[in-house]
């Protein structure tokens, strides 16, 4: 009985400091994995806007995985113009936006294996500049989407600006 207690005695502390230190272990990689995504979660919900004398619309869902999923439409007097199916995909520690383009008829603008893919510059507090566009929360509760876009008559680059009211949210 008496040795029972003394091994009691001298391992008890040494088996605390093993499970906490699992414990930690197992946060810490919790952590790792989760973190950007988990960063990106500000962006959850449905917002709307209006440009181009239409509506614009995105929707987020919740982060399932390493994947944020997200749709946008742009729609003109009652009807469709064109939507967007958009990922946000965290891998190696770091986040890359894509996304695909389809037409109101539901057929893509690019080939069926392409993306346009946006990789991750830097990523602060409700803020993901990602490179050639960007998703900001503004103070005032605002969503603010710059974007990129390549005129096609010109060739020149231009600055897009999309400004959106929070409609709902997600959990």
């Amino acid at each position: 009985m008496k040795n029972w207690k003394s091994f009691v005695i001298i391992c008890w502390p040494a088996l605390i400091c093993l499970f906490c230190s699992i414990n930690i272990s197992a946060q810490n990689d919790k952590e790792k994995t989760e973190t950007l995504l988990n960063k990106m979660s500000w962006l959850t919900g449905e917002w709307k806007g209006e440009l181009w004398n239409g509506t614009i619309e995105e929707y987020w869902m919740p982060a399932n995985g390493n994947n944020m999923t997200g749709v946008f439409r742009f729609a003109r007097n009652g009807h469709i113009q064109f939507s967007e199916i958009m990922y946000i995909n965290e891998h190696d520690e770091t986040l890359l936006f894509m996304l695909k383009h389809f037409g109101n008829d539901l057929k893509g603008w690019e080939e069926k294996e392409q993306t346009i893919d946006f990789p991750l510059v830097e990523l602060k507090n409700k803020h993901a500049i990602f490179d050639g566009l960007t998703y900001q929360l503004m103070p005032d509760g605002k969503l603010r989407v710059t974007v990129l876009i390549k005129d096609k008559q010109t060739d020149k680059i231009k600055e897009e600006e999309f400004y959106y009211s929070k409609v709902t949210s997600v959990q």
